[in-house]
């Protein structure tokens, strides 16, 4: 017997006591859920991986658009001198653990104070699936996930060397939300391809979001204007981040969307 199940704009199936969950909610990690307060200095990290690679360090203009690049890192570090760009992520994924590891056990990369109710509340709610999508290496992002008892929230971890992920494929592409969508379709029977909000702190995830065609939610906790930013919505805390928000989220992204492709008709 399937019934429905209303909770606020919520509309769910329930068929005996299982409820169909409806939505994926997908998470970066790094000053989203956990604190990194500029205690790694990622530009120096580039540096120190250019110096072990033995060629010229490129202007600091150049470095930025590195992270970026996504499909084009390689040729841009081909352009650079680096003759072997997955040696070069290589040295750099070492010195970024080290310093990590460092910085976690000197408690200064610390967990947001919002971050485990909110996943917990998400969790317990059987309304929303939850994933993790990080440019971080899998052994870095799993110890960090793991250190800071998040691990448990997950019901899948996409960071880089799992399942092909690789620099060509990093945000903002969007092969990685398409694969976790593609996971969680098959793990959990459930099509998610209108009903995932990708949740980050950077234009990179909101870039990637939107060009996997999902709606990005950007954490600021100092408000900035969504004109600002290529967010769909801005929240300050992640405690903003329920079902019902969720729901809202969706139902505007998709109107919005359904409303363009209408003018255009016309």
């Amino acid at each position: 017997m399937i019934s429905s199940i209303s909770l606020g704009h919520l509309n769910l199936r329930a068929c005996g006591e299982d409820l169909v969950i409806s939505y994926l909610a997908i998470f970066d990690v790094d000053n989203t859920l956990i604190s990194l307060d500029e205690s790694i200095d990622f530009d120096g990290l580039l540096i120190r991986a250019f110096q072990e690679m033995h060629v010229e360090i490129p202007s600091q203009m150049k470095r930025d658009t590195l992270w970026r690049a996504g499909k084009d890192h390689a040729n841009l570090l081909k352009e650079w001198g680096v003759d072997d760009p997955r040696q070069f992520w290589e040295i750099f994924d070492r010195l970024d653990f080290d310093a990590r590891s460092e910085a976690v056990k000197a408690k200064k990369i610390v967990l947001f104070p919002d971050a485990l109710a909110t996943l917990a509340s998400l969790k317990e709610s059987r309304f929303v699936r939850l994933a993790v999508h990080t440019n971080s290496p899998s052994i870095l992002a799993r110890f960090q996930l793991e250190h800071f008892g998040l691990i448990q929230f997950f019901d899948y971890v996409l960071a880089l060397d799992v399942a092909g992920y690789d620099q060509s494929r990093a945000k903002p592409e969007p092969w990685g939300i398409q694969h976790i969508q593609s996971v969680m379709k098959r793990k959990f029977n459930t099509e998610f391809s209108r009903a995932t909000v990708f949740v980050g702190d950077s234009e990179i995830d909101m870039l990637a979001a939107s060009n996997a065609g999902i709606p990005g939610i950007k954490i600021a906790r100092e408000a900035v204007s969504k004109k600002e930013s290529k967010a769909f919505d801005v929240v300050t805390s992640l405690s903003c981040i329920t079902p019902l928000y969720i729901d809202g989220i969706l139902r505007h992204f998709h109107g919005q969307i359904y409303e363009g492709k209408k003018r255009k008709r016309v």
